[in-house]
């Protein structure tokens, strides 16, 4: 059993020999009868418009999701950026550094503040 996504046959179930979708038999019996409402017609075809047009956005979300992963997966691994806080790099130019601001700061209160 199947079911026609057709504009003329929306959500119209019918059966067909298993050998139809290979090109075999053209056999098929109509299964429901025809949606006469126009209303229920249209819905059903706008409602399958729907459901392609998210199935066709989801696939391509999938395919970037791919490529992104890929991309993510050939990387070279970088190493950890340097820590700029002197309070962390406490090696041999802290000292100069803070000898600087205190000195700096010195100048600075006696100009100042005479």
């Amino acid at each position: 059993m199947w079911i026609s996504w057709s504009d003329d046959n929306p959500g119209r179930r019918y059966k067909t020999c298993a050998k139809s979708r290979t090109g075999g038999c053209e056999m098929y019996v109509w299964h429901d009868d025809r949606i006469e409402d126009p209303f229920h017609k249209q819905l059903l075809i706008d409602l399958r418009d729907r459901v392609r047009h998210l199935e066709r956005i989801n696939s391509e979300l999938r395919d970037a999701a791919s490529v992104v992963a890929q991309h993510r997966s050939t990387q070279l691994e970088l190493p950890p950026a340097p820590i700029d806080n002197l309070a962390m790099n406490q090696g041999p130019g802290y000292v100069k550094g803070f000898a600087l601001f205190m000195l700096l700061a010195a100048f600075c209160c006696k100009c100042f503040f005479g």
